[in-house]
């Protein structure tokens, strides 16, 4: 506002000065002029008068007379003061008021409060009063939002709520037993967005607690505070939901990167099988199924490699393991039969190959049957 005022006193002044400049010419022209007609000047005349000149002269001089009157009006009219301003702004309310172009009407109303509060337009204007234009300015804006909620300007219309809270914040510091003022400070806050929640909720108990808050105004109050809740709650609850399907993101990330690395370690034991290097193969099966324990394949390895070194106690462990995580894998229940076999457990082996003939894999049919024709049906 200081600003505003340096800005108008400098324009004055150079108005000022344009305008005396402009009259000062016209006068000077005049009495030069003047001069020129005088019959009792002492001195040489300074031109040669013809019959009908005067006349002329004195209607010339009445017609610069004339248009020194109406530029002198008009710069009255015109000029940069604190009058013509207040006057300028009070047909731009009036005019807007007219169309009902609240945003023009608010506008107004904040710059003749800030006029009135800085001690340049109070002088001239002592029927008005600075927090008075705030409330029109306040009420103008509530109208403005309705008309750009209509419009589906939510952009704007959220710039008017910060306009309304920042207004209702200063009315309240001058009027704190008004309830209105805390109904549209926490009104505004709610409006603004989720992070002014907690302030909406504390300004309307606030108004719900004020005695002047009339019964409308505390069912409004109290409905808008149910509705923060539940936004809240399913904010909540969305959070949750994402924070969740983060983390079952990272989780399948880290395991499909555990069972890449599982399938690396379990190749390089099957090359060392290969090698018939058994103990270090058996090392890498294990370092295996510690990185991802879910992969029946690598138990199913782990026995048969162990049956090669002559562990079939073991070697049963590691294929009842194997159909414990995949009871369709017709591999590891006949591998179990034969480690069965091996220790001499014919009937448990049956039952081992019986469950593997019944998963029907093709490539296996003829030898389970086979194994089951030698430890008779």
């Amino acid at each position: 506002m200081q600003r505003l005022m340096v800005g108008l006193v400098v324009a004055l002044l150079v108005v000022e000065c344009g305008w005396q400049l402009s009259h000062s010419c016209l006068a000077d022209e005049l009495r030069i002029r003047s001069r020129s007609s005088w019959s009792g000047d002492s001195g040489a005349p300074r031109q040669t008068w013809q019959p009908g000149m005067e006349q002329k002269e004195t209607q010339f001089q009445q017609r610069l007379l004339d248009r020194w009157q109406r530029a002198e009006q008009q710069s009255a009219s015109t000029r940069v003061t604190p009058e013509n301003y207040l006057r300028s702004l009070q047909n731009q309310i009036q005019q807007a008021q007219r169309s009902n172009d609240f945003g023009a009407i608010a506008a107004g109303y904040a710059r003749l409060a800030d006029g009135l509060r800085s001690g340049g337009l109070a002088p001239y204007a002592p029927q008005l009063n600075a927090w008075d234009c705030n409330k029109k300015e306040i009420e103008a804006r509530q109208l403005h939002i309705k008309q750009l909620h209509r419009r589906g300007d939510f952009a704007t219309e959220g710039t008017e709520w910060r306009n309304v809270n920042a207004l209702a914040a200063r009315l309240n510091s001058h009027e704190p037993g008004n309830a209105q003022w805390s109904y549209l400070e926490g009104i505004s806050f709610y409006k603004i967005g989720p992070d002014f929640y907690s302030n909406a909720k504390e300004w309307l108990t606030k108004c719900m607690r004020n005695p002047a808050c009339q019964p409308g105004m505390k069912i409004e109050c109290n409905s808008t505070i149910a509705a923060i809740k539940l936004e809240e709650q399913r904010a909540a609850a969305i959070a949750a939901a994402e924070a969740k399907q983060r983390e079952a993101s990272y989780a399948a990330a880290r395991q499909s990167s555990a069972k890449d690395r599982a399938e690396r370690l379990l190749a390089e034991g099957q090359h060392l099988a290969d090698e018939a290097e058994f103990d270090r193969a058996i090392s890498k099966v294990r370092e295996s199924i510690s990185v991802y324990p879910s992969n029946s394949d690598a138990y199913v390895k782990l026995g048969m490699f162990l049956v090669y070194k002559g562990d079939n106690a073991q070697s049963e462990q590691a294929f009842r393991t194997a159909v414990k995580i995949n009871p369709k894998d017709a591999y590891a229940w006949f591998n179990l039969g034969a480690a069965l076999v091996n220790q001499r457990r014919e009937a448990e082996a049956r039952e081992a190959y019986k469950k593997a003939r019944d998963l029907h894999d093709p490539k296996l049919e003829k030898l389970i049957d086979s194994q089951l024709a030698a430890l008779g049906k």
